[in-house]
């Protein structure tokens, strides 16, 4: 299993590429059957996901 970046190389990338990418790297892993590999890749692309949709949110409060 390698190991994760650390979340500041992570931000590279704008948050929702960066969601994608992990997305795609944990289908990858699923289809090599590295399934704790992958979860852990569908868990980052998750918490990035969140986090946008929670910027957005406030984004949204803010101009009422």
């Amino acid at each position: 299993m390698r190991p994760l970046l650390p979340a500041a190389a992570q931000t590279t990338q704008p948050p929702r590429a960066e969601a994608i990418k992990l997305n795609k790297e944990g289908v990858q892993l699923q289809q090599r059957g590295d399934l704790r590999a992958a979860l852990e890749k569908f868990e980052q692309a998750l918490k990035l996901t969140r986090e946008i949709k929670d910027r957005q949110g406030g984004e949204e409060r803010r101009e009422r």
